[in-house]
Order: structure tokens, then C-alpha cells, then sequence
């Protein structure tokens, strides 16, 4: 031990009990004990009472009791544990870890990046200042990160997250249904392989679906919805939305605005709604609508089958709308080097020239094929409903 760490041991008194600077240990017994120590990296435990407890500079570990205690790290990086009771715990200074008991607690972060976890109880926590990490558990709490870029983990229903304009760029982890971000938070991901349902506010968010079949419901802004696995519904709502189906058989509703839908993988359903939006397909039996005004129905490499069977189906495609279906992303000769663009031949049939585009008129809808390889055989395959006499100026080649 340096000459300056001290060990205190009390019993079952009220107790006050102060060191000087250094590593000190400080174990308080059984009475409502005020502790206060001095700069150094000091390590205090309380027992039972209402206990004042203050591990000043340096890096502190303080432990509470089974009371309702005070508990303030002070200056540096500090990690304090409430206990049983109502404790009220403050980081001070430092990037601290902050953890609540089984009580109501009251929890502060302090100046510098903290995370601040809540217990048993309905807990109040606050990151103040940094960009912090505060984790919601058992019971319903309230959690405030204050200015910065916050994490928040929202495990219960009950569990409610403030955030104040022009405080950082926020985040929520959610593991339970239904819920709708508060104002001035910009993403929320779904923890789980469970169901969920999650709603956007009017700023411009990020939502990101889990494992489930989730449902994303965007909002007021311009937002990006992501389902990544299972069969998501992903509604854009107003203002120019992104939709990312991911894996699974999704569903895409652009809304209002100017959209951009992509499926990805497997048989989506893409609607654009109101609006010039731009539909990706992705892998997969797709069904594309692209709803009012000039939308543009884009396909790539690999999206597309062959055949009627595999084809992708374009529901509303309108000349009078100026709706375009843009197959620049695909090569239409494979045989030669590069990437070349499609040359459209109307009804003619196939001439054994590789990237040849040609279309037929049968059964009430339109279907259109693709040769990449000059074997008079379709390679790519698109059906359009209704009897439609395309033209070059359909396309972006």
C-alpha cells in the first residue's frame, strides 16, 4: 500500500468518515454514513442506510447499500452501483458507468461519454452531456441523453425517451411492439426475430426493421425504411422516402413524394404512390406499381427471369405519365467485352444480334423480352398489364 492509501472499515454507527488523497478502500457499515474521499482511484462499499458517499477525483468504484443512497463519482471516470432503495446516483466529470438498483433510482451522467443503466425499478436517467449509452431495463423509465449523439436501449413499453431539438443525431434500440419515436430522435432499429410494428416522427429517420416480419411506418420527413429479414410492410408516407425491403417476401408503399423503393431480395410488391418515384425490383418475381405522376421502373443484372413465368409485372406503366423502365444497369450483349445498351426493335422478332430489345402484344398485356447473347432466345423478360405499343422513348437503354 502507498503511503497515502488508507483502508476504513465502520460498523453500525452514523459515521463520517473523510481520507485524504489515494487509493483508498472505504467499507461503511450498517448506519447512515457520509463518505467523502480525496483524489485517487478509491473503491467504497456501503451496507445498510442512507448513505452519503463521494469518491471526489480519480477513478472510483462505489458500491451502494441496501438503503436509498447518494452517490457522486466526481471528477474522472467513475463506475457507481446502486443497490436496494431509492438511490440517486451522479457521474460527475469523466466517462463513467452509471448502474441502477432494484429502487426508483434517479441516475446522471455527467460531462464526458457515459452509459447509464437503469434496474429494477422505474428509473429517471439522464446523460447530460457526451454522447452517451442509456439502457432502459425492468421497469418503465424515463431516459434523457442530452446533448449528443445518444444510444438508448427501450426494453419495456412503459420505457419513454426525451430528447430536445439540436441536442445530436439519436438513436433507439427497441425490443418491444408498437412503438412511435419521440420528437427529435432519428433512428430506431427493432431488436429480435419477433413481429414489430414501428412508427417514424416528422423528422427525417432511419427505422430498421429485425429478424421479424416487421411493420415501418415512416412518417412526416424523408425517411429511410429498411426491413432487413423476414416479410416486412415498409409504408414511406410523406416527403421523398427510401424503402430497403432486404430478405423476404415485402411489401412497399412509397406514399406522398418523390420515392425511391427497393425489394432486394425475393417476390416484393413495390407501390410508389403519389409522386416520380423510382422502383428497383431486386431479385425475385417482383410487382411494380409506380402509382401517379413519371416513375421510372429500373432493373439490373440478375434481376430479371426469362420467361413469362419468372418475369417481373410492371401494373401501371403509362406513356401518358412519361413513365420510363431503365434497363442501363443490365449488359445487353454478353458476348462482347463491356457494356453495351439494349437496341430496341419494336414487334420485329429476334435477328440473332445480341442486345436486341423486342415486345409482343398477347392475351391483354404486354410482354417484353431481352437476347444478350444473339441466340434469338429471351434472356430477360418484363410483362406489363394492358395492350401498351411501346416505343424507344419508353426506355433508358
Amino acid at each position: 500500500m502507498g503511503a497515502f492509501d488508507e483502508s476504513v472499515t465502520t460498523g453500525e454507527g452514523d459515521d463520517s468518515i473523510t481520507t485524504s488523497d489515494g487509493d483508498d478502500t472505504v467499507n461503511a457499515g450498517f448506519g447512515d454514513d457520509t463518505v467523502s474521499t480525496g483524489a485517487g482511484a478509491d473503491n467504497i462499499s456501503a451496507r445498510g442506510g442512507a448513505d452519503v458517499l463521494d469518491g471526489g477525483a480519480g477513478s472510483d468504484t462505489i458500491n451502494g447499500g441496501s438503503a436509498g443512497d447518494m452517490i457522486a463519482g466526481g471528477a474522472d471516470g467513475d463506475i457507481l452501483f446502486g443497490a436496494q432503495g431509492d438511490d440517486t446516483l451522479s457521474g460527475g466529470e469523466g466517462a463513467d458507468t452509471l448502474q441502477a438498483g432494484s429502487g426508483n433510482d434517479s441516475v446522471t451522467g455527467g460531462t464526458e461519454t457515459d452509459r447509464v443503466n437503469g434496474g429494477g425499478g422505474n428509473d429517471t436517467l439522464e446523460g447530460n452531456e457526451g454522447s452517451d449509452t442509456l439502457v432502459g431495463a425492468s421497469g418503465d423509465d424515463s431516459m434523457a441523453g442530452g446533448v449528443g449523439d445518444d444510444v438508448y436501449f427501450m426494453q419495456q413499453a412503459g420505457d419513454v425517451v426525451t430528447e430536445l431539438t439540436g441536442e445530436g443525431a439519436d438513436t433507439v434500440f427497441v425490443y418491444v411492439d408498437g412503438v412511435t419515436i419521440q420528437d427529435n430522435v432519428e433512428e430506431l432499429r427493432l431488436v429480435g426475430p419477433v413481429a414489430r410494428l414501428a412508427n417514424g416522427n416528422s423528422d427525417d429517420n432511419l427505422l430498421a426493421g429485425n429478424g421479424g416480419a416487421d411493420t415501418l411506418n415512416g412518417g412526416g420527413g424523408a425517411d429511410t425504411l429498411s426491413g432487413n429479414g423476414g416479410g416486412d410492410e415498409l409504408h414511406g408516407q410523406n416527403a421523398d422516402d427510401r424503402l430497403l425491403g432486404g430478405d423476404g417476401f415485402d411489401i412497399l408503399m412509397g406514399g406522398a413524394g418523390a420515392d425511391r423503393l427497393e425489394g432486394q431480395l425475393d417476390i416484393d410488391s413495390l407501390d410508389g404512390g403519389d409522386g416520380n418515384d423510382t422502383l428497383f425490383g431486386g431479385i425475385g418475381r417482383d410487382t411494380l406499381t409506380g402509382g401517379a405522376d413519371v416513375d421510372r421502373f429500373s432493373f439490373a443484372d440478375g434481376d430479371l427471369g426469362n420467361d413469362v413465368a419468372s418475369a417481373d409485372r410492371i401494373t401501371d406503366f403509362s406513356q401518358t405519365d412519361g413513365d420510363l423502365i431503365q434497363l442501363t444497369s443490365i449488359d445487353a450483349d454478353t458476348i462482347t467485352g463491356g457494356d453495351q445498351g439494349f437496341s430496341f426493335v419494336g414487334i420485329s422478332a429476334f435477328s440473332g444480334v445480341a442486345g436486341e430489345l423486342r415486345f409482343e402484344n398477347i392475351g391483354g398485356e404486354t410482354r417484353l423480352f431481352g437476347d444478350t447473347d444473339g441466340d434469338t432466345v429471351a434472356d430477360i423478360a418484363i410483362r406489363l398489364d394492358g395492350t401498351i405499343t411501346l416505343v424507344a422513348g419508353d426506355f433508358l437503354l
